[in-house]
């Protein structure tokens, strides 16, 4: 409602809309409908048998689940350390998935770009496509501690690896070079943004007696992703087209980064 120029001219109603239905509901939320559950609600009320058929089995179902999940959460807090290991090693998984697909680009980036570029001109577009992403981490990388500042560590892996394979989708989709470097921008918001954040957040979850390993074990999940990207990928691409071999780097990275959200997500709540 308060947008000018031609966004303002096309949106005002509907923000005017949305406005008021949102002050309307809350007052229903806050007056009425504590009204309507004191006069109709009672607590032992008799039903009939169409409820009993239809709400009875979901009631019994919900009691069942939020029973399991209050034994989960039972069993969890009787042993921390397996829950610590079990979520690090989802952190590493993730990582290694991500990084499976990055390295897969990087090592066989003349044979993605084949698919489209002429033969000519391949060395060429990879050159100019690595020089992007260099140029483009810099800003991230150096002004990390900044970002630090604002957002949590926890939301900048799980922004990161989310743009990640934001990326690796629009590369396996990619037709033309323009589409090719405008991807290459993305690796300031993923790989740049992620590879710091594996180390601040070592030092943030790991004991400082135990903080150089953490890092260590972090950073190895990049190597396990380059070798079996080197490894794996040269028998996909082979065996595949390199579409479907991309299209299955994809799969992966999107698993790592449910994965990594799923993880931050948890390390949040128990931080």
């Amino acid at each position: 409602t308060m947008i000018s120029g031609m966004a303002g001219i096309m949106f005002k109603q509907l923000g005017w809309i949305v406005s008021i239905i949102m002050i309307v509901s809350t007052t229903a939320a806050l007056t009425f409908v504590p009204m309507l559950c004191s006069r109709w609600l009672r607590r032992d009320r008799k039903h009939g048998k169409l409820y009993n058929a239809i709400f009875v089995p979901v009631n019994k179902a919900i009691d069942k689940v939020s029973r399991g999940y209050a034994h989960v959460i039972h069993w969890a807090t009787k042993r921390l350390r397996v829950v610590i290991l079990g979520f690090a090693g989802v952190f590493i998984l993730s990582l290694v998935l991500l990084y499976f697909c990055h390295n897969l680009f990087q090592t066989y980036c003349g044979a993605v770009l084949a698919e489209f570029v002429p033969a000519a001109d391949v060395e060429r577009v990879q050159g100019n496509a690595f020089f992007i992403q260099a140029m483009v981490e810099l800003p991230t990388m150096f002004g990390f501690a900044l970002i630090m500042k604002r957002v949590s560590v926890n939301k900048i892996m799980a922004v990161a690896a989310i743009f990640y394979s934001i990326k690796h989708v629009i590369l396996a989709m990619a037709n033309s070079v323009p589409m090719f470097y405008a991807d290459m921008i993305l690796q300031m918001v993923s790989y740049a943004a992620i590879t710091p954040a594996v180390v601040y957040f070592a030092n943030d979850r790991v004991d400082e007696a135990d903080r150089n390993k953490g890092q260590a074990v972090f950073m190895t999940a990049n190597s396990v992703g380059g070798l079996l990207a080197s490894f794996v990928g040269g028998w996909l691409f082979q065996l595949l087209s390199v579409r479907a071999g991309l299209t299955i780097g994809v799969i992966a990275s999107v698993i790592g980064t449910a994965l990594m959200v799923y993880g931050t997500r948890k390390a949040a709540e128990l931080a």
